[in-house]
């Protein structure tokens, strides 16, 4: 994916988000984890059809912003890029 490349080569770690359990983290492509937290910088890529674009959000918001039908984290299984601070 070219994208992912771009991402990689400005210094982002990349991967797919996780909630769970009071928890966020990134799954990586190669199946490790890279454990987030305040000092990150996480932006979750949206309008994949269109191409795509980046939008910032909070660690809070990733592990606490759930769906108002049934709790289910909002934020879950986007692809995202982070960068520490």
């Amino acid at each position: 994916m070219y994208k992912d490349l771009m991402d990689r080569l400005d210094g982002y770690t990349i991967g797919t988000t996780i909630v769970d359990d009071g928890d966020a983290y990134l799954i990586k492509q190669d199946g490790s984890r890279f454990d987030l937290d305040t000092d990150c910088q996480i932006e979750l890529l949206t309008n994949t059809v269109i191409g795509g674009e980046y939008v910032e959000i909070t660690f809070e918001e990733l592990r606490d912003v759930v769906a108002s039908d049934g709790g289910i984290p909002l934020y879950a299984g986007f692809y995202a890029r982070v960068k520490r601070s």
